[in-house]
């Protein structure tokens, strides 16, 4: 053999013609037969060790996701031991859902007294849906304190936060503290009658086509259509706040277009939560996603966590957390919302229905990301202004800013409407009375008392609405404040709308408000007619955060 045909490898000396190829392996020594076959062995064991060790480290990680499913968004620590640097949710979190919940009928239980119809039979009854028909179970009382309990109390003679088995189970809280029915809950009760009538047949409310349920001349003051869901989740609320809901005995109102019948109010809300549910997407998104569709969702998705809180219907738990679901993901991160899902922009008058929302559904017990409220606060507080506790609208430098629609509302009075939802924010994150910003907005908000003059455009339902909520909580009665700022407060929001709704001399349109206010032109009149009956329900629906209960102390 050449020195060069020695240095060729074996595989080259192989491939050549066959008759100058010698038998390699028949004549090889028996140790290089050896040596190949172990180094073959050898080179095999370690492509198999490379593939098992590959296997494990990308595909274990999943299994051990799927067998675990998570929330969308976990609560990360405790409002109170919350760090500077919290850890963010990630965006890209994965759920995994028991896809036959919602598909579960519950057969109906033993009645008690005239049980709802069901209007639909190819869908689970919401009265059969709940275990208890009697009601006594109504919304758990969260271990939390104060604001933990906020929301409407249960109906069907349920028991409430406070333990009262009434109808409604509230506590009285009309002024003066006398028992007995006040002039905001008749007034209250006179709005839910016009509702009732309003109702589409479908279970919704129409922001412009109210007026097909009219009888007789038509009440007039027609919105925008793409706030039908919106409205919808508004109406729903006055009644679960006045304490009715789809189980409820009692509460009904004379049908005008039918002499002689009556409108059951647990038909009202029960026709109302189907439409909702039958309006909510896959990825929960209750309505349709227009413009503004976050509005829409927001109020939709606190409706439901209230309706849900309220009875523990097995049917209405997955809709509202699913609707609580979408609401968080929507977020943008670490901030607040706006408009439409992250969008990137963010605005304090979305922002306030969406801690609405969280919070009524914490009190519910559905599951909630205590990260999304503390960002969307701390973004809220990134636009509050120290010095008179006003709230920007998108940004610090717009706080105090006139906001307003061309063509449409610029000529109202400028309130400090979000001011009010910057404190009532506050209030439910942080439920801190020291805050010095706290006092600073209830001086603003009590220096601008409600006034009703159509001529003057000063009126406004939706700043009327915040501040009383959120004076309320900071000032109302039980608080440690002494009622300062809500006394006058409260004495003129009452004398304005019991003044001004319209009355049994007004045909169709009694127990209602006109629309002539700063943002009746995009819900209409039932936007004006749900809001402001939500304004009169704030002494029933919520109790007081820094009042006695919220200390832990007995009332008397």
């Amino acid at each position: 053999m050449s020195k060069n045909e020695a240095a060729q490898p074996l595989g080259d000396q192989q491939a050549g013609p066959a008759r100058d190829r010698p038998d390699l392996i028949g004549n090889a020594p028996w140790w290089i037969i050896s040596a190949g076959v172990h180094v073959a062995i050898l080179l095999m064991a370690t492509l198999v060790c490379i593939e098992k060790y590959t296997t494990v480290d990308e595909g274990g990680i999943v299994i051990h996701q799927m067998d675990r499913p998570q929330p969308v968004l976990a609560e990360v620590v405790r409002p109170e031991d919350r760090p500077g640097s919290m850890p963010r949710p990630t965006d890209d979190a994965t759920v995994t859902r028991n896809e036959t919940e919602a598909s579960i009928i519950f057969h109906k239980p033993a009645e008690i007294g005239d049980p709802p119809e069901t209007n639909n039979p190819d869908r689970p009854d919401l009265h059969g849906a709940f275990g208890d028909p009697t009601g006594t179970v109504g919304r758990r009382k969260t271990p939390s304190e104060g604001i933990e309990v906020i929301g409407p109390g249960p109906g069907a003679g349920g028991r409430g936060p406070f333990g009262r088995p009434d109808r409604s189970g509230r506590e009285d809280r009309n002024p003066g503290g006398k028992s007995g029915v006040g002039p905001e809950e008749t007034c209250a009760q006179g709005a839910l009658a016009w509702l009732a009538r309003h109702q589409s047949p479908d279970g919704s409310w129409r922001a412009s086509g109210f007026t097909d349920q009219c009888h007789g001349a038509r009440c007039g003051g027609a919105g925008v259509s793409d706030y039908d869901t919106g409205v919808t989740g508004l109406a729903l609320l006055t009644f679960l706040g006045a304490g009715y809901t789809q189980l409820s005995l009692e509460g009904q109102a004379a049908d005008l277009r039918n002499p002689g019948k009556l409108i059951r109010y647990r038909d009202v809300v029960k026709k109302a939560i189907y439409w909702l549910i039958a309006n909510q997407d896959a990825d929960g998104c209750v309505g349709p996603k227009v413009s503004k569709m976050m509005y829409n969702h927001s109020i939709a998705a606190l409706a439901l966590a209230e309706a849900y809180g309220m009875t523990e219907s097995h049917m209405l738990k997955d809709p509202a957390q699913r609707a609580i679901d979408y609401l968080t993901a929507a977020k943008n991160p670490y901030k607040a919302w706006r408009y439409t899902s992250k969008c990137g922009e963010n605005d304090a008058s979305v922002t306030g229905w969406c801690v609405m929302a969280l919070k009524s559904a914490k009190a519910s017990s559905l599951q909630v990301s205590e990260v999304a409220l503390h960002e969307a606060n701390d973004w809220m507080k990134s636009v509050t202004e120290t010095n008179y506790g006003k709230v920007g609208y998108t940004d610090l430098a717009e706080a105090g800013v006139h906001v307003a629609v061309p063509g449409k509302n610029e000529k109202y009075a400028n309130h400090e409407a979000l001011g009010a939802v910057g404190m009532m924010t506050r209030i439910f994150v942080d439920t801190d009375r020291s805050d010095p910003v706290l006092a600073l907005t209830a001086t603003r908000l009590s220096e601008d008392l409600p006034v009703w003059d159509k001529a003057k455009f000063t009126n406004d339902y939706y700043y009327w609405y915040y501040a009383t909520l959120a004076l309320f909580q900071y000032d109302g009665p039980d608080s440690q404040g002494g009622g300062k700022f809500w006394t006058p407060w409260n004495a003129a929001i009452q004398r304005v709308l019991t003044k001004n709704q319209h009355t049994r001399a007004d045909g169709c349109a009694e127990g209602s408000w006109d629309a002539d206010d700063r943002w009746g032109f995009e819900g209409g009149r039932v936007y004006a007619v749900a809001i402001n009956a939500l304004t009169m329900e704030v002494y029933q629906r919520y109790p007081n955060a820094f009042g006695v209960q919220a200390r832990g102390k007995k009332r008397e």
